[in-house]
């Protein structure tokens, strides 16, 4: 899955990002390390 969508049409962070907790967020990223 690509966080980042490819095509960047504003300079304004992804919505789905935006919904996400803080907490959440650094859960995902602490997993992806781990893997």
């Amino acid at each position: 899955m690509k966080i980042v969508p490819r095509r960047r049409r504003t300079h304004e962070p992804h919505p789905f990002l935006r919904n996400m907790e803080s907490k959440t967020w650094l859960a995902l990223l602490e997993d992806l390390l781990r893997l």
